[in-house]
């Protein structure tokens, strides 16, 4: 699924490297297309709807 074209931001993470004690270093994640992530928020938005009855 990992799409070598796909637009990739930094990220750091949370945490410390238990042998130096510094932070992680930062990772690319791939950045969804604004459909995904409506897609994603609707579908997020029907099923916390259709649990608080």
């Amino acid at each position: 699924m990992a799409n070598k074209r796909q637009p990739k931001q930094k990220t750091q993470p949370r945490g410390k490297d238990k042998t130096t004690g510094e932070p992680h270093e930062p990772i690319e994640i791939p950045v969804p297309k604004r459909k995904t992530f409506e897609d994603m928020l609707r579908r997020a938005a029907l099923r916390r709807t259709s649990t608080s009855k």
